[in-house]
């Protein structure tokens, strides 16, 4: 999945494949249920760890890392564990990254191949699994946007590519993210070398998927859902999220997870965005035209496309201030 990063990190060919090999466990009785976990499979907010002595000290300090990446854009924390029944138990293995999925019980391995699985990104893909996420091309949806080449793939490694049923997984009206760190590169568990196994039906993320560095904003966005962050927040409108300090957040650039939307009202993040208002009548939805005047009090909808390849979304405002609206 981290093609790129495996590269700079010179891991080799094999170990590359290891670690595509197992990227989760497979419970094929509890497969296909949920996409985010349900309520019984998440854990609480604090979740216990343990990482094996086994580990060099530049290993422990990437484990580390990601989950204070988790932790500083969710409410989840991590916290060495004590005498916790069920925990997180990082552990080096011979041949595989891979996790559960959801929370289990008792001890639950992470296994992290060295070297080959030991860079960030590929760790945060694990969390993630072990925090409740499937892989993005697990959708039931995924026909729609990246095409499966089942041909060119090992047959033994299939039901990695099988889709979850629509109407039995928790998807939070969570647009397809090509940016997720639990989506597959497109040579995943590929027969040849340079074979193309799942391919973005857009040419715009060919070049995409699985390449992620950093968690996206629909990552955070799904797992602040499942965790209810924002349960003490207000419901002021956000055209984003809330985050755990209640923060209206949106997204941010193809390289920053997210930036908060008031900073997008003073010109940083909306002079880089088109969007689109529209009024309601009673024959429909009318678009307003350029040069309008909006009166105060106008209820418009906006849909915003910030960058168009991370997509668009939609919002309401009233007005404060009459303005003409500009294209």
């Amino acid at each position: 999945m981290y093609e790129l990063i495996f590269s700079k990190d010179n891991a080799s060919e094999q170990e590359y494949r290891s670690c595509l090999a197992q990227s989760d466990y497979e419970d094929y009785n509890y497969r296909g249920k949920r996409n985010a976990v349900t309520e019984d499979k998440r854990w609480p907010r604090q979740i216990p760890y343990v990482i094996d002595d086994a580990f060099k000290s530049t290993d422990r300090t990437k484990i580390l890392t990601a989950m204070q990446t988790w932790s500083s854009f969710t409410c989840l924390s991590f916290v060495q564990r004590e005498l916790e029944d069920d925990f997180i138990h990082f552990i080096p293995s011979l041949d595989s990254c891979s996790s559960y999925v959801g929370r289990q019980t008792k001890r639950q391995f992470v296994n992290l191949k060295r070297p080959g699985c030991m860079t960030i990104p590929i760790i945060l893909h694990e969390l993630g699994h072990a925090i409740g996420l499937w892989h993005e091309q697990s959708r039931a949806d995924r026909d729609d946007y990246v095409h499966v080449h089942k041909e060119k793939i090992r047959k033994e490694n299939w039901h990695n590519f099988n889709k979850l049923l629509n109407g039995t997984y928790l998807h939070y009206n969570k647009p397809y993210d090509f940016y997720s760190i639990m989506h597959y590169g497109p040579r995943s568990f590929a027969i040849k070398d340079d074979d193309i196994t799942i391919e973005p039906i857009s040419p715009a993320y060919r070049d995409v998927i699985g390449e992620a560095r950093t968690l996206s904003f629909y990552d955070v966005q799904i797992v602040n859902a499942m965790y209810k962050c924002a349960e003490n927040c207000n419901t002021q409108t956000c055209p984003g999220f809330r985050d755990k300090n209640c923060d209206c957040v949106c997204p941010g650039t193809p390289n920053a997870t997210w930036i908060k939307c008031e900073d997008t009202e003073r010109g940083s993040y909306f002079s880089r965005a088109s969007y689109r208002l529209y009024r309601r009548t009673d024959s429909g939805k009318t678009q307003y035209n350029a040069g309008e005047r909006l009166i105060v009090g106008t209820r418009i909808r906006v849909k915003c496309n910030i960058f168009p390849e991370r997509g668009s979304f939609l919002f309401f405002i009233r007005l404060c201030d009459p303005i003409r609206f500009a294209v």
